[in-house]
């Protein structure tokens, strides 16, 4: 049987936080929602498909990332310098491109596609909290 590769395996570990972080991010954008006048269900809708293609899209960046590391241990140190500075071009660009894009033709709300790329920085400040 053949082994998952380490970028594979980060990316699930970080599945069930990106779920719970998602689901309090929801909460506290409900929250709002009950205690504010604005009832709108459009907005409401766009507010949590926001919030599902944020982390959607903060999830394949970061897979993304932890495969260029994974191919670019193999390399030799001038290709793999190489290679990680145009995936890493690569990434923002492509992510900068698919947010505008998103923002622009459906009028989704930038603060909840934003914030799940915040997802895998606070993971792994808990992880380090709580490992040590």
């Amino acid at each position: 049987m053949k082994s998952k590769s380490i970028a594979y395996q980060e990316a699930t570990a970080l599945l069930i936080p990106y779920i719970i972080l998602s689901c309090i991010t929801l909460a506290v954008t409900v929250l709002y929602w009950v205690f504010s006048d604005n009832t709108d269900l459009k907005m409401i809708i766009r507010h949590i498909i926001s919030l599902i293609l944020g982390s959607v899209i903060s999830f394949l960046h970061f897979y993304l990332l932890a495969q260029t590391v994974t191919k670019s241990v193999i390399k030799p140190p001038k290709k793999a310098k190489k290679y990680v500075a145009s995936m890493y071009v690569f990434r923002y660009v492509a992510l900068f491109a698919v947010l505008v894009l998103l923002i622009k033709q459906f009028n989704l709300n930038v603060f909840l596609l934003w914030i799940p790329l915040l997802f895998p920085r606070v993971y792994y400040i808990f992880k380090a909290a709580i490992n040590k």
